[in-house]
């Protein structure tokens, strides 16, 4: 997994932390996509992995976090969606 690219949806608590911490302990290159980056910014410094701050209820968003993503890096290897979201 050394130096793949890889973004997690949904990667600031839970399971998706979890995969987040797995894959940067792998060496991969991991950006993580979660709505509230203060809560966050701890968590980004130890776990050498680069917080994009998406609201997965906006398509707007969303666009702008892959965009986000794009300007930095050139391709994508790997994507893992493990964000749960309530509709009540």
């Amino acid at each position: 997994m050394q130096d793949k690219k890889v973004i997690v949806v949904g990667g600031s608590r839970g399971i998706g932390a979890g995969v987040v911490d797995k894959f940067v302990s792998l060496g991969a290159i991991v950006y993580y996509f979660s709505r509230n980056e203060r809560k966050n910014t701890a968590k980004v410094i130890a776990r050498n992995a680069t917080h994009l701050n998406v609201d997965l209820y906006s398509a707007n968003s969303i666009l702008e976090g892959f965009n986000s993503y794009d300007s930095n890096e050139n391709h994508l290897d790997i994507l893992v969606n493990v964000a749960g979201i309530n509709y009540c």
